[in-house]
């Protein structure tokens, strides 16, 4: 529980707010246009309407947070971590349940 309080305090989560009208899973905190924080209880995946951009997305796994693995966009294993204004899908890894996707600009 600790490692997730201490994530919480490395981002500006303070400056978001729920958004779940954003995401097409899981659950959403957002300060639209600057940062999205996705949680995704069961991994799977997640289509994310963004504004702007770019993006730098990335996993991090809610159960051991010091793992943090580039989020490659759509369903194929390759792509870059990148996005731009509009909607993305970006799919969990494959190992473990509890990811959270951060997209940040």
């Amino acid at each position: 529980m600790k490692a997730v309080w201490d994530f919480f305090e490395s981002i500006p989560f303070w400056t978001m707010r729920p958004r779940q009208d954003l995401v097409s899973a899981g659950r959403c905190l957002a300060a639209e246009g600057e940062r999205y924080l996705v949680y995704l209880p069961t991994g799977g995946a997640v289509d994310v309407a963004v504004q702007g951009g770019p993006y730098r997305a990335r996993w991090i796994n809610a159960r051991d947070t010091e793992d943090r693995r580039p989020a490659n966009r759509g369903l194929a294993a390759r792509g870059d971590a990148e996005a731009m204004d509009g909607g993305r899908r970006w799919v969990a890894p494959a190992e473990g349940d509890d990811w959270l996707l951060y997209v940040e600009r």
